[in-house]
């Protein structure tokens, strides 16, 4: 910007009249080379602030170098952001009675308290008025707090009656898996597997409530079941019995899955290698002249055997699936 004209601060030497040069707003004077003419001719002037003030109809702002100054109150208070666009969007609100609070209609559970601009959620529980800070000033972060206080509230005002039982959580998690397309039909089928491996272990679960089952009985079943069966069977299933939980708890109170399932404290067993030792050749035949041997049912364990023994196939998973067709395939 050019000495003198509009930098009050520093005085003006040269009142009137100017130097037809460009005046920038970094303090840098610029020869014009290609502007009208009529820009170069007519050279600042100098203003009375104080005499221009008087003549503008409030709202007015006069303007300065870097600064901009309302010449009343209430274009202060709207520069300052104390007086809210009451006209624009969800920001339309209301004052109360005593003029201490604000509401927006658009957003009714939503308070703010004028003399700290603080905002506050208000809701109307079982005949109560819940009332609590959201401890923020800014709009959009008092919206999104709202949402996070109102989930809250719903799922404290659930009834227990509302959590089914152990029954009815395994059916719906059964259909919402038997509908899973991502999964395979090998996989749901081993899933029920462990289903049915859970009412065996744990015949007096299925008539139980979800919120009544308490996490020191599920620890005591899976410390019981961890040591009868296989550590990765053992992990599947404690995976399935979970998952349940999960399921129906999502339904009811979808932010507690962590503190009301109460399979969560429950460790998975370390699957260790174990080393095998093989029959030689002429014990295995031994093995199963032996058991053909035995009574009516004899022939075809020895046959079973031998089946399972050559094919590498396991007897509940990749032999269930093996049909007499497959007899005619050549063997690679």
């Amino acid at each position: 910007m050019a000495d003198g004209g509009w930098r009050m601060a520093d005085g003006l030497k040269n009142k009137n009249g100017g130097r037809s040069w460009i005046r920038t707003s970094e303090g840098v004077s610029q020869q014009i080379y290609s502007l009208p003419p009529l820009a170069t001719w007519v050279s600042y002037q100098l203003v009375d602030f104080e005499t221009l003030a008087t003549k503008l109809s409030p709202p007015h702002f006069v303007v300065v170098p870097r600064i901009c100054i309302p010449d009343n109150d209430s274009a202060m208070q709207v520069m300052t952001g104390q007086v809210q666009d009451k006209t624009s969007g969800n920001n339309k609100s209301r004052l109360s009675k005593d003029g201490k609070w604000r509401s927006f209609p658009r957003v009714p559970n939503l308070l703010q308290y004028l003399s700290s601009e603080t905002y506050f959620a208000r809701v109307k529980a079982e005949g109560k008025i819940i009332r609590q800070s959201l401890e923020t000033d800014v709009w959009t972060t008092a919206k999104l707090r709202l949402v996070d206080f109102l989930k809250k509230q719903q799922e404290a005002s659930a009834s227990p009656d509302q959590y089914p039982t152990f029954a009815e959580a395994v059916d719906a998690s059964s259909q919402s898996v038997g509908q899973d397309t991502g999964v395979k039909a090998t996989s749901k089928h081993y899933r029920m597997t462990c289903v049915r491996k859970i009412e065996l272990s744990w015949p007096g679960l299925w008539k139980k409530r979800i919120d009544e089952i308490t996490q020191d009985e599920c620890s005591d079943w899976a410390a019981k079941l961890n040591g009868e069966i296989a550590s990765q069977y053992f992990n599947n299933t404690l995976d399935t019995v979970r998952l349940i939980f999960d399921h129906a708890i999502q339904r009811v109170a979808p932010s507690e899955i962590q503190t009301k399932n109460p399979t969560r404290g429950i460790a998975r067993a370390k699957i260790r290698s174990k080393e095998l030792k093989l029959p030689e050749p002429d014990q295995f035949r031994e093995l199963v002249a032996y058991v053909r041997k035995q009574n009516s049912w004899g022939k075809a364990a020895g046959e079973l055997i031998e089946f399972l023994a050559y094919s590498g196939t396991r007897l509940y998973t990749e032999a269930q699936w093996v049909t007499w067709e497959l007899r005619t395939h050549p063997i690679d």
